[in-house]
């Protein structure tokens, strides 16, 4: 029976997405044409392969030549065994078998037990051993040479790839993310995520109630924080309006001040506890910046303003 010809396999490599899957839906349908099949040439031929012998054989290693039943499947290069019991056995492949007149030739390469019998069962083997440790490959036989075996080949070929992949990763393996030889999942994804964004992540915040801007002054604020602030800031916010600036405006400005006038500067400092702002000792106008509403150059009113300080950790 002709096995029928496998169509193009699926490659996510090498094909687009569309071509993928139709690909991929084709192939399961040989796949599941290919089983049926095989099942019928089992009916046909692998089932046909147990026979009986009433010639006198000893047990041993070497060329035989027996009689079974004729019209039987086996062929030259199958593994078989014939037992006489579970205590005497031999294990060989098939030379040559003859349907017509039932005359069979087996290469025997291993045996068990001894003594000659003349009651003989022959059936196929998994390979030609004596034992399980003896198994270490297994022959194509018959099928050498077809569209099976090529497939069988080619399998074994994606098989090494995919092994590389041999594991789930766990979560410290996933937070690491130093290997390509595991697989994600949901969870360790989620898991790596959040390992790589928490450094990223601010959790508390501070803000100061608007400050009285003191020439020379220093300013202590408690920030009330569990840790450290990571950055501080300060903004004014208007309380009186001019140059174009209302009642309320925010405003950043610099805290190095104009370097035109004396001490027109403001310093920053913080630690575990506290926020402090050391003002410069310019009496009337410790900052400068621009007319919002022209754009000329401007020294803002110490009373016409207050500080903001704001903490993130």
């Amino acid at each position: 029976m002709a096995l029928t010809t496998p169509p193009t396999r699926p490659n996510r490599n090498t094909q687009t997405q569309a071509e993928f899957s139709a690909n991929a839906e084709t192939w399961t349908e040989w796949v599941a044409d290919l089983a049926n099949e095989l099942i019928s040439t089992s009916a046909t031929y692998l089932l046909n392969v147990s026979g009986s012998s009433g010639d006198s054989i000893t047990v041993g290693t070497g060329s035989k030549t027996f009689d079974i039943e004729t019209g039987l499947g086996f062929v030259t290069g199958m593994n078989v065994v014939l037992a006489n019991s579970a205590a005497d056995y031999m294990n060989g492949v098939v030379d040559s078998y003859n349907s017509g007149t039932g005359s069979i030739t087996v290469n025997f390469t291993a045996n068990t037990g001894s003594g000659t019998y003349s009651a003989w069962v022959l059936s196929l083997s998994a390979v030609g051993a004596s034992n399980a440790s003896d198994i270490t490959t297994t022959s194509y036989g018959t099928l050498s040479g077809t569209t099976i075996e090529a497939q069988v080949r080619e399998l074994e070929d994606d098989k090494t790839l995919k092994l590389n992949v041999t594991s789930k990763s766990s979560q410290a393996q996933a937070e690491a993310g130093l290997n390509d030889t595991q697989y994600m999942t949901p969870l360790t994804t989620s898991q790596a995520v959040s390992a790589l964004v928490a450094d990223a992540v601010f959790t508390e915040t501070f803000t100061s109630s608007n400050q009285t801007i003191t020439s020379g002054g220093l300013l202590t604020v408690a920030h009330g924080l569990s840790v450290n602030p990571f950055m501080v800031f300060f903004y004014l916010v208007n309380t009186t309006a001019e140059n174009g600036y209302s009642i309320g405006d925010k405003l950043l400005v610099s805290s190095n001040g104009d370097d035109t006038a004396t001490a027109r500067a403001v310093s920053i400092g913080w630690d575990a506890t506290n926020i402090n702002v050391r003002y410069g000792s310019q009496t009337v106008s410790l900052f400068v910046t621009v007319n919002k509403s022209n754009g000329n150059r401007i020294a803002l009113t110490n009373a016409n303003w207050a500080l903001v300080v704001k903490a993130i950790a």
